[in-house]
């Protein structure tokens, strides 16, 4: 009964945590996806005051912009990178990948980021690219990405900002490996009382044996 019991126990925990786990990553995406588009947005605005109050030369303005731009860094080290609508980078926290052509840059799922990112910028309130990032710095391994890009039409220019979701996984992990140090705790408790209830009945099984036997005796 008490092992029957357990093992309903474990379920029931087992399920309780795979919920709370849903519900936690997709509280993590929102928050993450909100976080992007803000700082995006932060950017935007930046853009857009610095054209209002700027009377000189339009190509000096936006050398300075893309300038500032490739130097803001946020949360952990996340960046702001700026193409064209031909897909070719204007800003990048790398010197190196300035002017690079990235239309045809496809993840290993074979989503074509960059393309998918200058369509959904196109939109009024800008879009989300969900896609396989490249190698991820801190890991060394390519991991899921989110990015949120808006453009400035005129311009053809295509503001993005993407953050990795495998944070939220090595949160989870962790979380897992609690529960199951917590369920591996109680099950030895309970390994133990039966075990003690099993010698109690061997024992008591041996006395009333030994009595029943001395009376007929």
């Amino acid at each position: 009964c008490i092992t029957v019991l357990s093992f309903f126990w474990i379920s029931h925990e087992y399920k309780r945590f795979n919920k709370e786990v849903k519900i936690l990553r997709d509280e993590y995406i929102e928050t993450q996806k909100l976080l992007i588009k803000n700082e995006i947005n932060r950017v935007i605005h930046y853009i857009q005051h610095e054209r209002l109050h700027y009377d000189g030369d339009l190509k000096k303005l936006q050398s300075k912009l893309l300038d500032r731009i490739g130097r803001i860094r946020y949360k952990k080290n996340q960046y702001i990178i700026v193409n064209r609508f031909d897909g070719t980078i204007l800003a990048h926290y790398k010197q190196k990948n300035i002017g690079k052509n990235m239309w045809n840059f496809i993840d290993k799922n074979g989503v074509k980021t960059v393309q998918e990112a200058i369509k959904v910028s196109k939109n009024e309130n800008g879009g989300y690219v969900t896609y396989v990032g490249s190698i991820r710095p801190s890991t060394g391994r390519p991991a899921e990405k989110i990015t949120y890009a808006k453009s400035i039409p005129d311009w053809e220019w295509v503001v993005s900002t993407g953050v990795y979701m495998d944070d939220i996984e090595a949160i989870i992990s962790n979380k897992k490996i609690e529960l199951n140090n917590t369920l591996k705790n109680h099950s030895l408790k309970i390994a133990t009382v039966i075990f003690f209830l099993f010698v109690c009945i061997i024992l008591i099984t041996v006395y009333f044996s030994k009595k029943i036997k001395k009376d007929f005796d």
